[in-house]
């Protein structure tokens, strides 16, 4: 009986070892979280009112705005969820900027749990509990405190603007004038990105990259026609562009750390 139960605590004792060696969740210290939103194009880093080759026949495309909310931006760890931010807004672009080149954005997020993850869950736009709100409903200090983004015939948030403007038969004269501007709460996407992160000790920043190319090559490879769909619809109905957009962003985003 003695060597069956000293066995079995052996066996345990070897279990729990394998299990402490898989380890990667949490280990109760906390530490600082950083992270860096960049937007790019084609993988270099945008910037306002550069020619840009657009579609298969390479046209010149320049864009002028982009700013983008987020919501819940959780870092994953199996089923558990560490929301580091319950919202931001990006301007990329901003009216302000000494140049035309677009900001990188730093956030550092207090007191987060240390240990590696296994990646993150990012909203885009703003989620609909927050969007059946106005800015008034929230505190200055809040993103969402915005009332400059806030579309008040529709009740709701700009979730996305992208402006651009293109030379589709390259005769040198802009031939469409682009205004993406993306809201209401269907249209809003939840996306989950695979990717080790880790905080605490000399864990580097994570970058979190936008590509606006990769944002408008659709499922098939080709490039959006910028053309024919030149805008969002004021109509709040009718969101089929809007949803083109931001169901890109799964594919647009990647992270790196």
């Amino acid at each position: 009986m003695s060597l069956r139960i000293l066995t079995m605590l052996l066996c345990s004792a070897l279990l729990i070892a394998a299990c402490k060696d898989d380890e990667t969740k949490p280990n109760g210290a906390v530490s600082d979280f950083k992270l860096t939103f960049k937007s790019n194009y084609n993988g270099e880093r945008l910037i306002k009112y550069h020619q840009y080759p657009y579609g298969a026949n390479a046209y010149p495309l320049e864009f002028s705005r982009f700013t983008l909310f987020l919501t819940d931006v959780t870092l994953l760890n199996g089923t558990q969820e560490t929301v580091v931010a319950p919202s931001l807004y990006l301007d990329f672009t901003p009216d302000n900027a000494s140049s035309d080149t677009s900001a990188y954005l730093n956030y550092t997020f207090a007191n987060i749990p240390e240990g590696t993850y296994t990646g993150i869950k990012i909203g885009y736009g703003v989620k609909p509990s927050d969007n059946a709100k106005n800015p008034a409903d929230f505190p200055p200090s809040s993103p969402l405190y915005n009332d400059n983004e806030y579309w008040l015939g529709w009740k709701s948030y700009i979730f996305c603007k992208i402006e651009a403007q293109g030379d589709s038969d390259k005769d040198g004269v802009y031939d469409h004038f682009n205004i993406y501007h993306c809201g209401g709460s269907l249209v809003y996407k939840t996306f989950t990105f695979t990717q080790p992160i880790t905080v605490g000790g000399n864990a580097k920043t994570t970058n979190v990259n936008f590509d606006l190319r990769k944002l408008f090559i659709m499922d098939d490879g080709r490039y959006y026609n910028m053309v024919t769909s030149p805008s969002t619809s004021n109509n709040k109905d009718s969101l089929r562009v809007a949803n083109d957009i931001m169901g890109k962003f799964g594919k647009a985003t990647t992270l790196e750390q």
